[in-house]
């Protein structure tokens, strides 16, 4: 099959961010080829009169989702996709495209094997992964777009040719529609869904090829994000933490010991840092331990890593 970008539909879900949804619909509009349709899903306040504003240059849907989490959020935008669109863009509403970034990335598809299952765009305003052969002893380090042994997932951004990966970020990814009916997504009643990308992608790219096309470029424009409090950078840590646990536990072929390892390794080494420079980040180290006990709990009193990583 041979694709066009009106074959192409994005899935975005939003809250609460009108500046930064209102950048990814003009990067739409400024595309050098038009897209099929944009499903917007608001968790949050009304954008209504946001999307208004680019109904003549769009063709957009906009659904309320109450209550609001990005799983359900784009589950919901889902269920509205049409047969006739064969590709989906799974987009987050920090994510802008570079103008000619759906051409190369239809063009990608078009030379691509038919049995691809995912293409990720390439995010450039990200340092790249740097191979450390220390970090790699803890379980941290290896190819760009690796899952290792430990359930860590390896950066994929700012790659300067093609790449075969493991894994796709949920962020700014387009997936074949199909592929996504056959690996529908397990729901989490979380308001923030840490490592939903690997869980999706992981067990996808083990049936499909999946890629990073280096020439369609995008930007995060969420990386200046304001420090979290103390009590926010444990429950981060938790959670960042927790799911690789939870992916370790969903993927035989990974290793809990070694993703318990990585764990101790990854806060140790956090919280020694974040000591020497008083930093605040030594509360994101806590929160990484505290995820240990919730494992623990898991694996001798019968307790569930799926509710731990709930709200």
């Amino acid at each position: 099959m041979r694709y066009k970008s009106k074959d192409l539909v994005a899935v975005v879900p939003t809250k609460d961010r009108p500046e930064r949804i209102a950048q990814l619909l003009k990067s739409f509009s400024d595309q050098s080829c038009d897209i099929g349709r944009v499903i917007a899903v608001d968790g949050g306040d009304s954008i209504e009169t946001v999307i208004d504003g680019f109904r003549d240059r769009l063709n957009i849907d906009y659904l309320r989702c109450h209550p609001p989490g990005q799983i359900r959020q784009r589950k919901l935008g889902l269920a509205r996709v049409g047969e006739e669109f064969p590709l989906v863009l799974l987009i987050d509403d920090d994510i802008f495209l570079e103008p000619d970034a759906i051409e190369k990335m239809v063009d990608f598809w078009n030379h691509a094997p038919a049995n691809t299952g995912g293409v990720g765009f390439n995010l450039v305003n990200v340092p790249p992964h740097e191979y450390s052969p220390f970090r790699a002893t803890l379980g941290m380090s290896g190819e760009p777009g690796q899952v290792l042994k430990s359930g860590y997932n390896i950066s994929i951004a700012n790659q300067s040719e093609d790449r075969a990966v493991s894994w796709l970020a949920g962020g700014y990814t387009v997936y074949r529609h199909a592929v996504l009916k056959e690996f529908p997504q397990d729901e989490l009643r979380t308001t923030w869904a840490v490592g939903e990308d690997v869980r999706l992608s992981y067990p996808i790219g083990k049936k499909y090829p999946l890629f990073v096309c280096a020439a369609a470029r995008a930007h995060d424009t969420g990386q200046a994000a304001t420090p979290p409090s103390p009590a926010r950078a444990r429950f981060q840590g938790r959670k960042e933490c927790l799911a690789y646990l939870y992916l370790v536990e969903r993927n035989s072929e990974l290793s809990e010991f070694r993703c318990v390892l990585m764990i101790m390794s990854y806060a140790t080494s956090l919280a020694a840092k974040a000591l020497l420079s008083r930093s605040r980040s030594v509360h994101h180290a806590i929160g990484q331990l505290m995820s240990l006990w919730d494992f623990a709990k898991a694996r001798f009193f019968g307790r569930s890593l799926k509710c731990a990583l709930e709200d």
